[in-house]
C-alpha cells in the first residue's frame, strides 16, 4: 500500500511519497515517509491529513546541529525559539514519576498510556529520551 499526497503551499505542490505499508489476512502495515528537511515536515504538520490524524508521527530524531553556514528560514527560527521556551519551562516544572520493574515494562506503558510508538523505545536510552520529553522520569 502506497500513498502519494500532493500538499499545496501558496503556488507550490509538494508530493510526498508514503511507501512500504502492507496489507495481508490479519495484519496491516502503514506506509512510511521519513525526513530530515523542516520545511517538508512542517508542511505535513500542518495539513488536513494529520489534523485529522490520516498522517500520524510514528518517531522523532534529534538530527546534528545545521552548520553555521546554513540559512535557517523564519518558521524554523520561531520554532526553534518555542522549544526553547517550552524546554526552559519543562525543567522548573516538576517531573511525573514512573516506577517500573524494567526499562521494557516503562516501555510498554509508555507505548499504551502516552501513544509512544514502539520504533522510538528500542533500547533503555532512547526509553529515557522519550520519557523526557514527555515530563516523565522513569525509575527501576
Amino acid at each position: 500500500m502506497e500513498w502519494h499526497p500532493i500538499f499545496t503551499v501558496g503556488r507550490t505542490r509538494l508530493r510526498v511519497p508514503f511507501t512500504g505499508g502492507y496489507l495481508s489476512d490479519g495484519a496491516v502495515t502503514p506506509a512510511t515517509f521519513e525526513t530530515s528537511d523542516a520545511v517538508v515536515q512542517t508542511v505535513i504538520e500542518q495539513s488536513d491529513a494529520f489534523r485529522s490524524k490520516r498522517i500520524r508521527l510514528r518517531c522523532e530524531v534529534e538530527l546534528p546541529a545545521p552548520s553555521s553556514q546554513k540559512i535557517i528560514p523564519k518558521s524554523a527560527e520561531v520554532a526553534a525559539t518555542l522549544s526553547k521556551v517550552s524546554s526552559s519551562q519543562s525543567e522548573t516544572e516538576p517531573l511525573k514519576v514512573i516506577e517500573s520493574d524494567s526499562w521494557e515494562l516503562a516501555a510498554d506503558r509508555l507505548q499504551y498510556d502516552y501513544g509512544v510508538a514502539i520504533e522510538c523505545l528500542k533500547d533503555e536510552a532512547s526509553c529515557q529520551a522519550a520519557a523526557r520529553k514527555l515530563g516523565i522520569e522513569l525509575k527501576y
